[in-house]
């Protein structure tokens, strides 16, 4: 069974590593929202979310690429 770390404000990369596994590994047993498991994921994808909005800057697209990518996904034409 792996260690639990203690939920913390996330502040370096291999924290962030390791908050980001735990993630993966509680979304996968899919905890009730209500259960302690549920709350626990909760809050660590707030954390990494926290961490990701302050350390990963993505360029937001042309709304206009957007919708003809979206167009284009979808099978349609323009």
């Amino acid at each position: 069974m792996p260690i639990l770390m203690k939920p913390r404000i996330i502040k370096t990369e291999e924290q962030y590593r390791h908050s980001v596994a735990e993630v993966a590994r509680l979304a996968a047993n899919d905890p009730d929202v209500d259960s302690d498991g549920g709350a626990r994921l909760e809050l660590l994808a707030k954390l990494v979310e926290d961490y990701e909005k302050a350390h990963f800057h993505f360029a937001q697209p042309d709304p206009v690429d957007a919708i003809l990518f979206r167009i284009e996904q979808q099978g349609l034409s323009t």
